[in-house]
């Protein structure tokens, strides 16, 4: 029995453990348990993980892109400057429809025309958003 746990993958083991057990993992994992766990259905766990200081900027916004996490792990990446400082990361949230459409408005602002032009046009995001953008390329002269 031993071997065979051994030989289960990581990724295996986790939709076995508890939510406990996954709280622990949450805080201590590597790169491969944290991109699991943030997209956990269970909120304390997803925010936990996405908490963990060995947490990566390249994480950060593949997790910002993804539409399969938590809203309350947008809300937290939304809120941290040190993140958000990232041109990368604001463009991911502004692209993501879950990301709060006051948070998408404020970092729109930041974006160049080429990723506005994007924005504007593309159908998955907020209707407020893709007008907000159209808008601020009108004032832009384009």
């Amino acid at each position: 029995e031993k071997r065979e746990k051994k030989r289960q993958s990581i990724l295996s083991r986790l939709y076995t453990m508890t939510p406990a057990q996954k709280l622990v993992l949450a805080q201590k994992g590597n790169k491969t348990v944290r991109s699991a766990l943030i997209r956990d259905h269970n909120r304390v766990v997803a925010t936990t993980a996405i908490r963990n200081p060995g947490i990566t900027e390249a994480e950060i916004i593949s997790v910002a892109m993804s539409r399969s996490v938590v809203d309350d792990v947008i809300r937290i990446i939304c809120t941290n400057r040190e993140w958000t400082r990232s041109y990368a990361v604001k463009k991911a949230l502004v692209e993501n429809p879950k990301t709060p459409i006051a948070y998408s408005l404020r970092f729109l602002s930041s974006l160049r025309k080429q990723d506005l032009k994007h924005i504007a046009q593309n159908k998955n995001i907020p209707t407020a958003v893709a007008t907000a953008a159209k808008k601020m390329l009108e004032r832009s002269g384009n």
